[in-house]
């Protein structure tokens, strides 16, 4: 039996096991997207492949792999330079032995780098998902500084992994309950915003 879709000229696609409507989507801005935000795409793609699409046809795909790239560049070279600090690489490292000061550096950058793969591409978009799942709509404009937000979960080189993520997953599911029981308004809106504190620790936020 022919959808409604269909019976009007409309055509479906296999991606994988959705059908999808084939939709002549108009140009998008250009934007530039570095490293972060081609393997985001790539995570979107394949893990989220309905939401991909919304993007897509909304015209906004770009303009948000865009700023997924620069939130995970300012959380890199933020953690970057405080694990660079609480390990004492400075320049007189580098002036005194060039060689270990690289190798220091790169260490730390490649620990970043996992750290942002993990937990700014992939966490965030399963945290994300969980709220878009509960009724509620992403609004990545709010920051901590204007906006509500209850017991942050702080991530650090002790509490990474399925740890970490499994506390944060509970954390958002709990939050709307939570907010309702003292005394707060349901929740409509909410951002998971991640914030790089010291000694290469970050702390996720639930905003609302």
């Amino acid at each position: 039996m022919e959808t409604i879709y269909e019976t009007t000229g409309g055509k479906y696609e296999m991606q994988g096991d959705y059908a999808l409507p084939s939709l002549k989507v108009g140009d998008e801005e250009e934007y530039h997207i570095g490293v972060f935000g081609q393997r985001y795409r790539r995570h979107l793609r394949e893990q989220h492949r309905i939401l991909y699409y919304n993007y897509m046809t909304d015209g906004t795909l770009n303009r948000h792999i865009a700023e997924v790239d620069e939130r995970a560049n300012r959380m890199f070279d933020s953690l970057v330079k405080k694990l660079a600090e609480k390990e004492n690489i400075t320049e007189k490292l580098k002036a005194d032995d060039p060689m270990e000061w690289m190798r220091k550096l790169n260490n730390i950058r490649s620990r970043a780098m996992e750290i942002v793969n993990h937990d700014v591409i992939y966490i965030r978009r399963e945290l994300v998902t969980i709220g878009l799942e509960m009724g509620l709509e992403e609004d990545d404009s709010l920051t901590p500084d204007g906006s509500s937000w209850a017991n942050p979960i702080t991530a650090s080189e002790n509490f990474q992994g399925d740890n970490l993520e499994r506390a944060l997953k509970d954390y958002v599911r709990s939050m709307p309950n939570l907010v309702i029981v003292y005394g707060g308004e349901a929740i409509s809106y909410f951002n998971i915003y991640i914030e790089p504190i010291d000694g290469g620790r970050y702390r996720f936020y639930f905003l609302y």
